[in-house]
Order: C-alpha cells, then structure tokens, then sequence
C-alpha cells in the first residue's frame, strides 16, 4: 500500500510537523512489538514523500509521544485529515 502522492504534493508540513509526525509513525510501528517490512517500506514512502530526512526522524527520537500529538494540534483540518489517512494506511501496511 502507498500513501497518496498528493498529501505531500499540495500539502507542505512545517518542519515541527514533520518531526512530530516521525515520532508518532515510528511509534505506532513499534507498538506491537513485531515490525515488517511492509510497514518499513511505507514509512520510507511516507518520509519520502513529506521530505522526512534522517535529521529530522533523529530530532523525532527526543519528542515524547505527547509533545508530538501536542505539536499536530495546530495543523489544519485538511493536514489533520491527511495525517488521519497516512496512520490509517500504516496501521493496514503490515499485511
């Protein structure tokens, strides 16, 4: 499953989002204790997509999971629903 090239097309993140957005996909990946390489490859789609570079999923490392849901409280409606699509396809890439 990839996500919608159109999210990151029409929708820019600012870099906070971004960041946050990585703690948040790296944890639900992990939260069942089993990742697949299903799930790797979609967050590689997803980072890819969003520009989500290797120093930005470091800084997403220092976040607690509640300062990043904090953090996508200030997105919009329409990149909250995105984000909504993007943890929905995640959470289906694992087969």
């Amino acid at each position: 499953m990839q996500p919608k090239n159109k999210i990151g097309k029409y929708m820019k993140f600012k870099e906070n989002h971004k960041t946050a957005l990585a703690k948040i996909l790296s944890d639900l990946v992990q939260c069942d204790g089993i990742v697949n390489q299903g799930e790797i490859d979609f967050l590689h789609q997803v980072y890819q997509m969003l520009d989500i570079t290797s120093a930005t999923r470091k800084k997403a490392i220092q976040l607690t999971l509640a300062d990043a849901v904090n953090t996508l409280k200030s997105l919009g409606n329409a990149e909250k629903y995105a984000v909504l699509h993007i943890i929905q396809q995640l959470s289906l890439s694992d087969g």
